[in-house]
C-alpha cells in the first residue's frame, strides 16, 4: 500500500524530483492580474451560552431588545429568517436583535463547534446580528427564563427597562414586522430631535 502511495505520488510530481520549480513556472507574472477570491459570507458573532448569559441578553439593556429563539434544524425558523433580517435593517438602531439558537438540543458535538456551525449558517442567510447558542439542557432554559411555551421559533421583545411588551409564539409574520417597525419607530419630536 505504501509503494501504490509513493507511485501516485511520484506520478502527480512528475518525473523531475523538483517538482516545486514545475509549480513555480505555472504562476502567473507579477503583472497579470489575478482573479479576485470568491467573497466570504459575513458571519455575525455567536458564541456559547449558559443560563446566565442567556439571562444577561434578557436583562434591561438601556435600549428596547428584541430575542428570537431559533434553530438551524427548526423548518419554520429558518422559513423566518428573511423577515427578521428585514426587521433588523429596518430598525437599525431603535433596538438590538439577537437569537438564542437551540441548536445543542439536536446536536451534541463541542459548544464552540456548535456555534461555529450557527454562525456560519447565518452567515449564509445573512443574519446581521449575534446568536447565543444554549449549552444547557431544554428544562434548564424553559424554567431559568420562565419559559411556558416550549417551541420554536418564538420571539421576545423587551422594552429598554427589560419589561416584555410582546411575545410571538410562533414565526414571525410580515404584519409582526411592521408592528415592531411602528412600535420602535420614533415619535415626531424625537424625530426632529426637539
Amino acid at each position: 500500500m505504501l509503494n501504490r502511495l509513493r507511485a501516485l505520488r511520484d506520478r502527480l510530481r512528475g518525473p523531475d524530483p523538483s517538482w516545486s520549480s514545475a509549480v513555480a513556472a505555472h504562476r502567473p507574472p507579477p503583472d497579470e492580474p489575478r482573479p479576485e477570491p470568491p467573497p466570504t459570507p459575513t458571519h455575525p458573532r455567536c458564541y456559547p451560552a449558559d443560563l446566565d448569559a442567556v439571562r444577561a441578553l434578557m436583562a434591561p439593556a438601556g435600549r428596547p431588545r428584541i430575542v428570537n429563539h431559533w434553530a438551524t434544524w427548526c423548518h419554520p425558523c429558518v422559513d423566518e429568517l428573511p423577515r427578521l433580517v428585514q426587521l433588523a435593517n429596518r430598525l437599525g438602531a431603535a433596538a438590538d436583535l439577537v437569537g438564542i439558537s437551540w441548536d445543542r438540543f439536536e446536536n451534541p458535538a463541542a459548544p464552540e463547534q456548535v456555534a461555529a456551525e450557527v454562525a456560519d449558517f447565518a452567515g449564509r442567510h445573512g443574519v446581521p446580528y449575534e446568536s447565543a447558542v444554549f449549552t444547557g439542557d431544554p428544562d434548564q432554559l424553559f424554567d431559568g427564563l420562565g419559559l411556558t411555551f416550549r417551541f420554536i421559533p418564538q420571539t421576545v421583545v423587551l422594552a429598554a427597562d427589560g419589561i416584555v411588551v410582546k411575545h410571538i409564539q410562533g414565526v414571525v409574520t410580515e404584519a409582526d414586522v411592521e408592528s415592531l417597525v411602528d412600535l420602535f419607530r420614533p415619535a415626531p419630536s424625537e424625530a426632529s430631535g426637539r
